[in-house]
């Protein structure tokens, strides 16, 4: 993995842990809110789980998403 997909800026964050393999991010929190950025290494896949209320946005690359059992392939800039 490399630190070039990020800033100093978000990098610089306190690192997430994240329990996937091959998954790594840094996270902003406040008591109410909290905001991750996450990379994945190409070819790597989370194991099917859930979250409350999320949304997201693919920063480069491209990735499938499987929400309610419907699958979608996002690209950069997808949301």
């Amino acid at each position: 993995m490399s630190d070039q997909s990020y800033p100093s800026i978000i990098t610089d964050l306190p690192a997430a842990r994240v329990p996937f393999p091959g998954v790594r991010g840094w996270l902003a929190s406040t008591d109410t809110h909290q905001v991750a950025f996450l990379d994945l290494e190409p070819l790597g896949e989370v194991p099917e789980h859930t979250h409350a209320e999320q949304w997201g946005i693919v920063v480069s690359g491209e990735m499938e998403l499987t929400i309610d059992g419907q699958t979608r392939r996002l690209r950069a800039g997808d949301s």
